[in-house]
């Protein structure tokens, strides 16, 4: 593909989904994701001759100017001073997706919640990675570092989510456990075994 232009209409969609995703990540609100986006689209548009196939996909070409219009967003944020509610920046799972199916143990729910808890270099490489399924080569043309940088980094920040699910998991079934153990405390207080004879 020589420029966006030459795209179909399915395939501008699913550039403009992977970007709305990634807008999200980043910025936390829809309403700035999606202007993000579309500021992004325009841009894209206009430099479409700045794209070169040789040096990777026009994916990865795009999230970076959809990644440098939320920086830039982020920046005049943090100029003014706004704050923005952290909500589901990782979309919740659809019910009719498989993921939902994921979800049944509350680990998918756990994994998003502790990386939007992460800081943002950090959650930005495994979103581009394991969640955008960027090749390590798009994500250093994105992030605007080398190879074994995007490497290193993507290590870190997995063990780091390692880490952190891990905890969360543990926590929540050592609570489990003690609310079981005093449910059934609980169930020989009230009915204590009666005496034999």
């Amino acid at each position: 593909m020589s420029n966006i232009s030459q795209l179909s209409d399915a395939e501008l969609y699913g550039l403009g989904q992977h970007g709305f995703a990634m807008a999200m990540q980043l910025l936390r609100n829809r309403d700035d994701a999606a202007d993000a986006v579309q500021d992004a689209m325009c841009s894209a548009w206009r430099k479409q001759t700045s794209y070169e196939s040789a040096k990777g996909e026009i994916k990865s070409w795009f999230l970076k100017i959809v990644r440098n219009r939320c920086l830039d967003l982020i920046r005049k944020r943090q100029r003014r001073g706004t704050t923005v509610p952290i909500s589901a920046a990782i979309e919740p799972a659809d019910a009719n997706s498989p993921d939902s199916a994921a979800d049944q143990d509350g680990r998918l729910t756990v994994i998003k919640a502790e990386l939007l808890k992460m800081n943002g270099e950090q959650r930005e490489i495994i979103l581009l990675r394991d969640f955008h399924g960027l090749a390590y080569g798009e994500i250093s043309k994105v992030l605007g570092v080398a190879n074994g940088t995007v490497m290193s980094r993507l290590h870190r920040a997995r063990l780091e989510l390692r880490r952190r699910v891990n905890a969360v998991c543990t926590s929540n079934n050592a609570a489990d456990t003690n609310s079981a153990q005093s449910k059934s405390d609980e169930h020989r207080t009230q009915h204590p075994p009666e005496e034999q004879q």
